[in-house]
């Protein structure tokens, strides 16, 4: 999760991390594909499907298993029931579209600041808003930034200008309920924006420093900016523009066939649970090996 969408325009960082491991188990064919380009496979001699063992030069065997996305089916299969939605956000106003916004961090694996996280430019259009209390919002930031007291102070001085509720946590890694309830969603580079297509709403996009390119093809799966071919992108140079752009996309929401094809690509469809994926783990050609080799000497 993360790595093959963030860090892409790294390599260094994605082939160092799998020249460590043996085995990568990945959400779908965009991380496998992923994981062959920044290798720099020929197409000879790559394969497909859910288990890939494959040759790594020095390292040796290395198995790529496609487990779709497990967290979510999790979800999906253990939903909470409407009692306990409505206990978690009983403050959201039923009659107003909910907006939930996501953030990443603004650091990169070395610890070095990035244009990753698009949260200070969100939070200068959100203090902007003319129609804010139009809305319902929902915050779930990346928890790397719960250090940063000046931005969360920030965060909550703009929600009681705009008449937002803010009484909740912020930072939690349970945020499928958030999605779920939620009417679109407004993100930067955060991968959760991939767990966001299961849901099938709209998504605004930020680029605070205009980095994102006018057309990013569907093969630029190494493009960092891959996953805003999803969605409108708002950047200084239309933020003036951004409640047009919001209120368009929740009426017309005219990115869904792209969402879509993404979702197809991005996720592998098959049943996998969590015991499955350890199965296939414990079947990696590296553990047989040992296996067989303690078996030997426990014979000896």
């Amino acid at each position: 999760h993360g790595a093959s969408s963030k860090f892409t325009d790294n390599p260094g960082y994605f082939a160092t991390n799998v020249y460590a491991w043996d085995a990568l188990v990945v959400q779908g064919r965009k991380d496998v594909d992923t994981f062959y380009d920044l290798h720099r496979l020929p197409p000879k001699d790559r394969s497909y499907g859910d288990v890939i063992d494959i040759e790594l030069s020095e390292k040796g065997a290395f198995r790529l298993i496609q487990s779709g996305n497990l967290r979510l089916r999790h979800f999906l299969e253990n939903k909470p029931s409407q009692q306990k939605l409505d206990e978690r956000f009983g403050f959201l106003d039923p009659h107003k579209k909910t907006i939930l916004v996501m953030s990443t961090h603004p650091t990169n694996p070395g610890g070095h600041k990035n244009t990753f996280s698009g949260i200070r430019f969100f939070l200068e259009i959100f203090d902007s808003m003319q129609k804010a209390d139009h809305y319902n919002f929902l915050f779930n930031l990346h928890p790397n930034l719960i250090d940063d007291h000046e931005l969360v102070q920030s965060l909550k001085e703009i929600c009681v200008r705009n008449g937002v509720p803010f009484g909740y946590e912020f930072f939690t890694a349970d945020y499928f309920p958030m999605m779920d309830i939620s009417d679109a969603m407004i993100c930067d580079r955060t991968s959760a924006v991939f767990d966001f297509l299961y849901f099938n709403k709209p998504v605004i996009f930020l680029d605070s420093t205009e980095e994102c390119p006018e057309h990013i093809a569907e093969t630029e799966i190494l493009s960092p900016f891959w996953s805003y071919r999803n969605g409108s992108v708002v950047s200084p140079s239309n933020r003036d523009d951004y409640e047009d752009i919001l209120a368009l996309q929740l009426d017309e929401d005219s990115f869904k066939e792209d969402r879509n094809k993404c979702l197809d690509y991005i996720f592998s469809d098959n049943s996998y649970g969590a015991e499955m994926v350890l199965s296939l783990l414990l079947s990696h050609p590296k553990v047989v090996l040992s296996n067989m080799s303690q078996n030997e000497n426990s014979s000896q």
